[in-house]
């Protein structure tokens, strides 16, 4: 069984020295550095690539009911709860949604989108290696076995934006998870 990363104490005061000391180091050393500028001189951008694999206008990026459907996530989660909470119903093929208090029916089920896209920070107080595989990867992972059969990630795309907490370590950890091509990513 994974590691169930506890909440985050956000007034552990040293917690906050912590966290205060890498602001401090982004804040100074980010001014000199973008690490959007070395990635990207050092893998420009092709739009023929871009074009052939990211173009979902295709008939065969929808759904069964015809339509596309994307998935949006932001701020993952604080912690082993929310974060398996959020991937248990990213990873269903379908949820369905109930009568709402004023007694209005559902429409029908809200099917999983082709497209997953990550917004916010995807952990927290600040980026490692180690925190993304703790406190993103686990959590992932083991709602995606508690959902077998349900769903396969490997046909989905998943897009990431950082959040201010991803940039602590100056991308190097979300550029690890996010950034390189490798067929056993979530």
């Amino acid at each position: 069984m994974p590691s169930r990363q506890k909440m985050t104490g956000w007034y552990d005061p040293v917690r906050l020295v912590a966290i205060g000391i890498r602001v401090a180091e982004a804040t100074v050393f980010g001014k000199m550095f973008d690490r959007r500028e070395l990635i990207a001189s050092l893998d420009p951008f092709d739009r023929t690539d871009f074009n052939a694999n990211f173009d979902f206008s295709s008939t065969s990026h929808l759904a069964s009911d015809g339509n596309f459907w994307l998935d949006f996530c932001a701020d993952t989660g604080d912690g082993w709860r929310s974060t398996h909470a959020v991937a248990r119903l990213l990873a269903r093929s379908e949820l369905r949604p109930a009568q709402s208090p004023q007694g209005e029916a559902p429409t029908g089920p809200l099917l999983q989108g082709r497209v997953l896209v990550f917004g916010g920070d995807e952990v927290y107080p600040t980026a490692s290696k180690e925190d993304y595989a703790a406190k993103l990867r686990a959590p992932f992972a083991d709602a995606n076995q508690r959902e077998a059969g349900v769903r396969k990630w490997h046909d989905r795309f998943l897009f990431a934006l950082p959040g201010n907490h991803d940039w602590y370590d100056d991308l190097t950890a979300f550029a690890h998870l996010f950034c390189n091509r490798h067929p056993s990513r979530m």
